[in-house]
């Protein structure tokens, strides 16, 4: 598993083939959860959140999920 954190920039980050926890923090972030079982959370901000066919939680305040 791995953790990735954002800052209160606009962030963009990208996740591994592993189970990964991303945290985007404030400003408006572009999380790609990609493959395995994630935890995505936007926070506050316009966040998107793309992910692929995983079991993936994804939760932020104004969120687009693709």
């Amino acid at each position: 598993m791995a953790n990735f954190f954002g800052t209160p920039n606009n962030d963009s980050l990208t996740g591994s083939i592993a189970n990964d926890v991303m945290l985007g923090d404030a400003g408006n972030d572009t999380l790609f959860g990609d493959n395995g079982d994630d935890i995505v959370l936007g926070d506050s901000g316009n966040d998107n959140l793309l992910v692929e066919m995983a079991t993936t939680v994804c939760l932020g305040a104004r969120t687009t999920i693709r």
